[in-house]
Parts: structure tokens; sequence; C-alpha cells
């Protein structure tokens, strides 16, 4: 049978909502039908399908997690990075005047909210 297959990137482009050209089957040759004998039973096709479905779903979910622990990774390093930043800049003279105590204190509860481990969120913040 000669069945086109489709270019490289085309599930992950249709995927993606992208339009995709559907390239055309070619023109039947001689009779144009050929017989397909499946040697397993349908029971065994399904039992086959459903196992495929549930390794897919359990590499989707292992993905996510990764995805999840190095976004809150990510965020505890960043607000440890600002904690790091507002004590060295509480022991120099920029910590002298109102306006920038302030802002120090800001980037202390800025710090708060990214840090996965702390219960705090900047509702502002948290919209979309």
């Amino acid at each position: 049978m000669q069945i086109p297959l489709p270019p490289r990137g085309y599930w992950a482009k249709s995927a993606h909502g992208h339009k995709m050209k559907k390239r055309s089957l070619p023109p039947l040759t001689g009779s144009g039908l050929e017989q397909v004998v499946l040697d397993k039973s349908a029971e065994e096709l399904l039992r086959i399908a459903r196992k495929r479905r549930a390794t897919s779903q359990d590499r989707n979910k292992e993905k996510e997690r990764v995805h999840r622990l190095k976004k809150e990774l990510a965020s505890w390093e960043m607000s440890q990075r600002i904690r790091a930043y507002v004590a060295a800049m509480q022991h120099t003279d920029y910590a002298g005047t109102a306006d920038r105590a302030e802002f120090l204190a800001w980037a202390e509860t800025y710090a708060d909210h990214l840090d996965p481990t702390v219960d705090f969120r900047i509702e502002v913040l948290d919209m979309p």
C-alpha cells in the first residue's frame, strides 16, 4: 500500500492548532483493493490500545510533575537570591532613606510571594 506519511513535526504542529495541508492519497492501481488480515482479536487490540493510552497518560503526568518541579525550584531560587540581595543592601548606605527602606521591605514581601515554601501570595500578582 502506498499510503503517504506526514512530514516531520506534522502531529506536533497539528496538536498546537496549526493548519496543516493534507496530502491526498495516490490514485488506485489495478483493482485498488488489498486485503489486510489482522492476526489479533478485537479484545487483544482493545487491550493494547488501553495499555498505550494508560502509558501515555502516565508519561504526561510525569512530564507535568517535572515541569512543576522546575517552575517551583526556579521560584524558590529567585526568592533566595532576592533575600540575599536585601540582606546585603541593608548593610550598606543604600537602605538609609525611607524610599529605599520601603523598596527593600517590598522586595522581602515579593520574595515571600515567590517562595513555594511560604504560604503567602500577593493577590495583584496572581491575577491573569
